[in-house]
């Protein structure tokens, strides 16, 4: 039995596009996606970004969320003319996330990146419309089970994959994770910010995923 794997943050990313190419290339592929805080996400990029020195003009964090963020309003992701319910799920939503990825080049996109009910209800759309059931193909793991290392969570998580996948269960090899130094704490005001804009997104995010996602990113 061959089994071929790859994996980018990209492909669910490019949400209003991939999609409808694996429907027609390997409509049987199944998808793990593994979602973090996304206020983490985003500084996490900037950092790793940053120590490749791929920041244009060595911008502050702030800033490069402040152009990120104009971009997702340019293209019409962000806006105050229709109701976000109504707009929610919609064919606009999906013209303008459209056009705001076209306009993203390379490692941009913070905050994009982390409106992920917005990709996963186009990746859903597109194996629902083909007759596909999304929990046959669809496993979500949320990122920080993996760093409760106390709780052996790490290999729980593994095996939930490999059973999802229909795999053989196999020892897990190598359990040492790598956790990225940063330059500095990010800004409270800038975090309190943050989690502000996201809490909408999340909170469709919860209601698209499930109960036992409920509330899993809200400020403690």
């Amino acid at each position: 039995k061959l089994v071929m794997m790859d994996v980018s943050p990209r492909y669910l990313f490019w949400s209003a596009r991939i999609p409808s190419r694996v429907m027609c290339v390997t409509p049987w592929v199944k998808i793990l996606v593994l979602l973090r805080n996304p206020v983490d996400r985003a500084y996490s990029q900037y950092q790793m970004t940053a120590s490749r020195h791929l920041i244009p003009g060595k911008a502050s964090f702030e800033d490069w969320v402040k152009t990120d963020m104009g971009r997702l309003k340019n293209s019409g992701v962000i806006q105050t003319k229709i109701p976000q319910k109504e707009f929610a799920g919609s064919d606009a939503e999906t013209n303008a996330w459209e056009r705001y990825t076209a306009s993203v080049m390379g490692r941009e996109g913070p905050i994009g990146r982390g409106l992920y009910v917005i990709q996963l209800r186009h990746w859903f759309k597109a194996y629902e419309e083909n007759g596909k059931k999304r929990e046959d193909y669809f496993k979500i793991f949320l990122s920080e089970r993996l760093r409760k290392k106390k709780q052996n969570e790490t290999r729980v998580v593994y095996e939930e994959a490999l059973d999802f996948l229909g795999l053989p269960h196999k020892p897990l090899k190598g359990l040492n994770s790598f956790e990225q130094k940063y330059d500095g704490p990010m800004k409270k005001k800038t975090r309190s910010n943050l989690q502000e804009f996201f809490a909408p997104y999340n909170e469709q995010l919860y209601d698209l995923l499930g109960a036992e996602w409920k509330g899993v990113w809200d400020p403690k």
